[in-house]
């Protein structure tokens, strides 16, 4: 499962990496060379760059690379480090799921509202782009309760050998 869902990540925030550049490289190059520019091109690399970054958090909660206090936790012992671990990936994986309900409801009301984008040059509906809350949000929830897993699973192991 695990395997699947770095495939996941990878694509996702592969794919919001390559539509920014692409779209601002073709509205560069649009503008220096032919003289016109795609008024469409700011609004969609914004969006690109938002999917960009709640798919590249999820990411980073694989890798454990969120920020953390990591000068207290190398001071603790082993054990105590692992417990404080798996408190924190667990109430992390809790704020993730409610920011995934909440997310979900915003998406859901724009929907029905049949709400676009204020100003918007995209004919888009906006919760298009607003579903990358939910679903960032609901990566990071998985990656999260994994890792507390994991690290459960590690000390249980390491307490019996």
């Amino acid at each position: 499962m695990t395997k699947v869902l770095n495939v996941i990540d990878d694509w996702l925030a592969g794919a919001a990496l390559a539509g920014c550049f692409g779209t601002v490289s073709l509205e560069l190059i649009s503008r220096d060379v032919f003289g016109y520019s795609f008024i469409w091109s700011e609004e969609l690399s914004r969006y690109l760059l938002i999917c960009l970054t709640y798919f590249g958090a999820a990411g980073a909660a694989r890798e454990g690379l969120h920020i953390r206090v990591e000068f207290i936790l190398d001071r603790l012992k082993k054990r105590t480090r692992t417990v404080i671990e798996i408190i924190t990936h667990i109430l992390c994986s809790c704020f993730c799921g409610v920011m995934v309900l909440l997310g979900f409801r915003l998406v859901r009301d724009s929907y029905n509202l049949g709400m676009m984008s204020a100003d918007s040059t995209l004919a888009l509906p906006i919760w298009v782009f607003q579903a990358v809350v939910p679903v960032g949000f609901f990566l990071m929830t998985i990656r999260l309760m994994i890792k507390a897993w994991l690290s459960f699973l590690d000390s249980k192991l390491n307490v019996t050998c």
